[in-house]
This record gives C-alpha cells, sequence and structure tokens, in this order.
C-alpha cells in the first residue's frame, strides 16, 4: 500500500499482519497530513530544596522562576529523596 503524505514523496508501508483497531484513525491514500510542529522549552535537569542538597530553592520557587524565564516546564531531578504522589499532586494544582 502507498501513502502520499511525506511532504508529497509516495511512503509505502508492508502489508500489517494485524487488524487495525477501529478507534485508530485511517490514512487513505490520497489523504494529507497536517504538518504541525510543536517546540517546548524544557530544563530537564532541575533540582528543590529540601529534597536535593544541590539547591537552595524550593520546587514552588522553581516552577516561578521557570515561568518568570519563559520555560514550558521543569523536570524536578532531586537525588536525595523520592517525591511521593500528594506532594507532586498539590505542586501541579499550584501551578
Amino acid at each position: 500500500m502507498t501513502y502520499s503524505w511525506n511532504n508529497g514523496n509516495a511512503v509505502t508501508t508492508p502489508p500489517r499482519r494485524f487488524p487495525i483497531p477501529p478507534s485508530c484513525a485511517i490514512i487513505t491514500p490520497t489523504q494529507r497530513l497536517p504538518l504541525r510542529i510543536i517546540a517546548l522549552l524544557i530544563d530537564l535537569h532541575t533540582h528543590s530544596y529540601p529534597m536535593s542538597d544541590d539547591s537552595f530553592m524550593s520546587a514552588d520557587e522553581a516552577v516561578a522562576g521557570a515561568k518568570a524565564l519563559g520555560l514550558d516546564g521543569i523536570c524536578l531531578t532531586d537525588h536525595d529523596a523520592f517525591w511521593d504522589e500528594a506532594p507532586v499532586r498539590a505542586l501541579s494544582r499550584r501551578h
């Protein structure tokens, strides 16, 4: 089967060995997929105090600072302790 959605270039796919679930979108050979580029700016290595001794900021201060700098998100990589689910949910609700 050949699909022509890769910037006008034909892309050939091998036959499927399993059925496609009805909830999946099926692309017909004449359809074109819209090209949408999403860019996010995320700091992937951030520590917070008191969960990590490598920082003097609380998680709330880190999130506020990231927002002030225009970041889309941060990844808390605290290594002296693990976050429990309740504080993570509370932090998420606050921000």
